[in-house]
């Protein structure tokens, strides 16, 4: 094997980042915060009884009524088949619907994204009251999952670093989670494992039946910075401000809450508080309004170019990450099939850092260039005789 032949070296940014990963997750692990983000979670109390004064579903906000942390699974009357049904012809339309007329490497991807989807959904079992699958079973994933959706195994590394950052603490094993992933994949769980990212994977589908286009300017993609600076702020803030039970972000702008979280509970078990709490319901409404609206326009993921701060964290890794997409710029032909294809509009002739940084790894590029100039890397430990060679 050529030295030109062997995997580039991890870039030593990676390894170190790597390190302070294993150190807070470890961190966090001994002084208990998977407990808190299991905590902060809803649905269900047999596993865990919410903390007094605890809001559950996307902390709506301040006195709108939360009857999901009152719910409570009776499993001694046997399972309820109904939810399983539909739940289960639910994720088979979902699989099909994204796997038909799949390209090449699309459609292991779409099967990864459906495993992911109903892996971290395992809470059907509890919802049909055939096994008491704890909320936090899986802990904090490097996923954007909303942790109030009723199936939920999983907690939201975002809502985990609100949370944490509310009570006055560091949030080790959430800040830990989303270092190791990007340090090891960058956003590569964005393009491949992101529950939400299914979601609007399938919206783009059907958005592209029709040929009309929204072009969202470059500059907006900054916004999913702001928004990262604003989980972090509002966290911070958040109790001095006197919102003890709501988490910034979740409540506000996390697209995932609207779809996975909040829908399904004012259709399902939060259907009489609906009157009540009208105003809290139109601004949560209007807002998955205009992301659906935004998602069918431009034929794209919206929220993970423009909003989601998990990806704006995670995207900062991309260049130091372990799994990564490359080229040879000098062989490119600036012909644009990659950015033809790509869902965050990005481009491989783009050096800038919103490219860079937007890159979801989903690999459409890798498929689609006419020179094969993309390739996937995955980068080995330097040895000693790839200095001397």
């Amino acid at each position: 094997m050529t030295k030109a032949d062997r995997p580039a070296p991890l870039p030593r940014r990676g390894w170190w980042l790597l390190l302070v990963a294993v150190v807070l997750v470890a961190a966090g692990l001994l002084r208990g915060d998977w407990g808190q983000a299991a905590d902060l979670m809803t649905y269900g109390n047999f596993d865990a009884p919410p903390s007094e004064g605890q809001a559950g579903v996307m902390y709506l906000g301040p006195g709108t009524p939360d009857l999901a942390v009152e719910k409570v699974y009776d499993f001694a009357h046997g399972p309820e088949w109904h939810p399983l049904v539909a739940l289960g012809i639910l994720f088979v339309v979902i699989l099909a619907w994204r796997t038909v007329k799949a390209p090449d490497l699309g459609a292991r991807r779409w099967l990864v994204q459906w495993l992911t989807f109903v892996g971290t959904r395992l809470g059907v079992l509890r919802v049909g009251l055939v096994l008491p699958v704890p909320r936090c079973a899986l802990g904090v994933t490097p996923l954007l999952n909303c942790q109030m959706c009723e199936m939920a195994v999983g907690a939201c590394p975002i809502a985990a670093v609100q949370g944490g950052l509310r009570a006055g603490q560091l949030p080790a094993l959430a800040l830990g989670v989303i270092l190791g992933a990007g340090a090891i994949a960058g956003r590569w769980f964005c393009g491949w494992m992101c529950p939400f990212g299914l979601i609007e994977d399938l919206m783009g589908r059907v958005a592209r039946l029709w040929s009309w286009r929204l072009r969202l300017p470059r500059a907006l993609e900054w916004g999913r910075f702001g928004v990262l600076g604003f989980v972090l702020v509002g966290g911070v803030l958040a109790v001095p401000l006197g919102f003890e039970t709501v988490l910034p972000f979740c409540a506000t702008l996390c697209a995932s809450g609207k779809v996975l979280g909040l829908a399904p509970y004012y259709l399902t078990t939060g259907i009489s508080v609906v009157p009540e709490a009208w105003p809290t319901v139109l601004f949560h409404g209007a807002l998955l309004l205009l992301w659906a609206g935004l998602t069918l326009a431009v034929a794209g993921r919206v929220f993970c170019r423009l909003g989601c701060p998990l990806g704006a964290a995670l995207g900062l890794m991309n260049d130091t990450a372990l799994v990564r997409i490359e080229g040879d710029a000098a062989a490119c032909a600036a012909c644009g099939a990659c950015r033809s294809v790509c869902p965050m509009g990005a481009s491989y002739e783009d050096p800038g850092f919103l490219a860079r940084t937007g890159c979801i790894r989903c690999g459409r590029c890798v498929s689609r260039c006419h020179r094969a100039n993309r390739r996937w890397v995955f980068p080995a430990v330097p040895r000693a005789s790839d200095a001397q060679t």
